[in-house]
């Protein structure tokens, strides 16, 4: 029988991701005040873009508000998101 970590870790539960998934990219965004209800704003690898805004959709129910290159770091492909969050998106 599977346990409850095994089934975090291999069953996909949104947009082909896994829970322990959407967790640890939610990890990286979330604000870092510790509310994870408060609007986001990060920047991220490109790579990355999918499971976050998967994870904001997952945790929040809003997807991203604004999606920009970082034309900074010419070595790295790097985006600066935003997102309502749950607070703003759930009064909506």
């Amino acid at each position: 029988m599977e346990t409850k970590e095994e089934r975090l870790m291999t069953k996909k539960i949104y947009d082909g991701f896994t829970e322990k998934e959407l967790d640890q990219a939610f990890d990286l965004i979330k604000f870092p005040s510790g509310d994870w209800k408060d609007p986001i704003q990060a920047r991220v690898l490109k790579k990355d873009l999918r499971v976050l805004e998967a994870s904001i959709i997952y945790y929040c129910g809003c997807g991203f508000n604004s999606v920009k290159k970082d034309n900074q770091d010419a070595w790295d492909d790097y985006y600066y998101i935003k997102a309502d969050g749950y607070y703003i998106s759930m009064v909506h």
